[in-house]
């Protein structure tokens, strides 16, 4: 079978087949845009969710909502912002045959909203995978001070003096698969159970389209970047990691004051490099 990547307007069409890892290709893509691929399932993998251990083996500490909810008393806290500015990121369509199958499915179980090899995946020879342009998730940093200043509960501040919080995520709002025989043709869902080629994770949601077309409308999170939110800095938070360093550690980069901000354009600042580990779910220094 022969490979080939052509161009149309609007997006980059990637055709893989045996050696391909389409695992590979997504974490290059959310790499490519500054964020950290997601390692591991989660069910929460969204901006406010509280966040130990490494980033192979993140520990869920709370929700996105407990202590970063969109409203409080019915009156929104806006303290999220949906960029709909669409990400540079390329490969938004796969078709994917041989083992190579099972890389994808493998790679897309990252994250939340987590799917896996159904027990009759062996029935779909090849596999059309595309996702919706991805957005960038983020909080709005003076209404996120404002929001722990006055508002935050003193628990959520003992956590998020010890563990980090997902400051920013890459959201993709939709996933479509198609499945296709040894023959060539298109599986038609309406005579097969979806589920038992996907195994779709509770609280997923799914349909499916033009009676070919398996389509997932949970939004899923396929890249993210840590915060840090501190006490120490009442509610200014100025450090990111968008980066694991070769301990597998989270590497964050964080400016001390706005002075060292200003000397970014005019002295060619370098900001400190802090190396926080969150393993252990200890104080970050």
């Amino acid at each position: 079978m022969r490979c080939f990547i052509f161009c149309s307007i609007g997006a980059l069409h990637l055709a893989a087949c045996g050696s391909a890892d389409p695992e590979q290709l997504l974490r290059a893509e959310v790499l490519n845009v500054g964020f950290i691929p997601y390692e591991t399932p989660l069910e929460f993998a969204g901006t406010g969710t509280l966040v130990g251990g490494s980033p192979y083996e993140m520990q869920l500490i709370a929700p996105p909502e407990s202590c970063f909810p969109n409203s409080v008393g019915g009156t929104p806290t806006q303290l999220r912002v949906l960029d709909n500015t669409e990400l540079p990121m390329k490969s938004n369509s796969f078709q994917i045959s041989g083992s190579a199958r099972v890389g994808l499915i493998d790679a897309l179980g990252k994250g939340n909203a987590p799917i896996s090899v159904g027990v009759a995946f062996d029935r779909a020879q090849r596999v059309d995978f595309s996702y919706t342009r991805p957005k960038r998730e983020y909080f709005d940093s003076i209404k996120l001070t404002g929001f722990y200043r006055n508002s935050l509960p003193d628990i959520c501040k003992d956590y998020l003096d010890k563990v980090g919080f997902i400051s920013e995520a890459i959201k993709v709002d939709e996933m479509r698969f198609r499945f296709y025989s040894s023959n060539g043709g298109a599986i038609n869902l309406t005579t097969v159970d979806p589920k038992t080629l996907l195994e779709i994770g509770v609280g997923t949601n799914w349909q499916i389209s033009k009676s070919y077309e398996l389509v997932i409308t949970t939004p899923k999170y396929i890249g993210y970047r840590m915060g840090r939110l501190t006490r120490g800095d009442n509610g200014v938070s100025l450090c990111r990691a968008n980066k694991i360093t070769a301990e597998g550690k989270y590497d964050f980069r964080c400016l001390d004051t706005f002075n060292d901000f200003a000397q970014l354009s005019s002295r060619s600042f370098v900001p400190k490099l802090f190396r926080v580990k969150l393993d252990n779910v200890q104080d970050i220094e």
